[in-house]
């Protein structure tokens, strides 16, 4: 296969992602869509304190909140977890090897194209880089920790890993794309105790991008997981949502085209999102010794594009 500038590749998406507007990233993702209304929250405050309540001092009367324990996936799980995506790894080059071989025996009726292939990614991307942790690439081995609380209004982490496949004819040809991406964590939606009210939402979806010459489409998204939690006015408690999240997803698309000699790049992408409304705050924990966001490898897979 031709040789191409990794680093100049890496270069072209990384500015692709910085002009990338957030409402591209959330858009269609979240039954929720809340923003904060600070003149709202301001009349409701206003209202209640015209009826005699300090809210400050029932507040303080409140005391301190004990906070929820951060839930972790077990040993056992993440060992499970590891077992299964390797299974799958294993199960998917015995698929690519058996393709191979029946094109070799095949007619050659239809136009010479390329056998299937097993790519491993050519670099991971994490954005914003504060939620960062480590990062792995190593044959079927590859993964991303992340983690951070997130408390403003509406916003999304990103982690992508980027696969590089070039065209080694001459003709242009289909193209299909297969792999899984794996997700080992735990997450958490908090609408804190307000006499306003709050509210809290994330979500964690997965999908394809693919970038080439006519710049990037989204090809495929899938929602992993989705948690709300809501505190009412003059509820004196925080509200918790928790989930662990143990996901194996496969993401495929079968209707790339190449050209001749052309060189097409593939992100399989988790995101984290999050909206609040009113002192909500969520945590994203995909990092410790046992959470991570795996992604083994990606399968291209050319076909003849037949012209009638």
């Amino acid at each position: 296969m031709a040789k191409v500038d990794v680093d100049r590749i890496k270069a072209q998406v990384a500015a692709a992602w910085a002009a990338r507007p957030r409402e591209q990233l959330l858009s269609g993702i979240g039954r929720w869509e809340v923003h904060s209304n600070d003149h709202v929250v301001a009349l409701l405050r206003s209202h209640l304190e015209k009826m005699g309540l300090d809210l400050q001092a029932l507040e303080r009367a409140a005391g301190p909140e004990t906070p929820p324990t951060p839930l972790k996936p077990s040993p056992e799980t993440a060992q499970a977890h590891v077992r299964r995506l390797a299974q799958a790894a294993k199960v998917q080059r015995g698929l690519v090897q058996a393709a191979t071989a029946a094109t070799e025996r095949a007619d050659r009726a239809l136009p010479l194209v390329p056998s299937p292939e097993i790519v491993q990614p050519a670099f991971i991307l994490v954005e914003p880089i504060g939620i960062f942790v480590q990062d792995n690439r190593a044959p079927d081995d590859n993964w991303a920790q992340v983690e951070f609380k997130a408390t403003g209004d509406l916003g999304m982490g990103v982690v992508g890993f980027f696969y590089i496949w070039t065209n080694p004819t001459q003709d242009a040809i289909g193209l299909s794309v297969d792999t899984q991406i794996g997700f080992i964590g735990a997450c958490s939606a908090t609408a804190k105790r307000r006499f306003t009210g709050g509210h809290a939402h994330l979500f964690v979806p997965t999908g394809l991008e693919v970038y080439d010459a006519s710049g990037s489409a989204e090809v495929a998204r899938t929602m992993v997981v989705e948690l709300s939690a809501h505190s009412f006015p003059l509820w004196l408690e925080s509200q918790t949502k928790s989930a662990t999240v143990d996901a194996l997803i496969d993401l495929s698309y079968d209707a790339l085209s190449v050209s001749g000699g052309g060189t097409i790049v593939v992100e399989a992408w988790a995101g984290f999102g999050y909206n609040n409304f009113n002192h909500g705050e969520e945590v994203f924990d995909f990092a410790g010794n046992f959470s991570r966001v795996t992604n083994p490898n990606m399968t291209f897979t050319p076909k003849p594009i037949i012209i009638t």
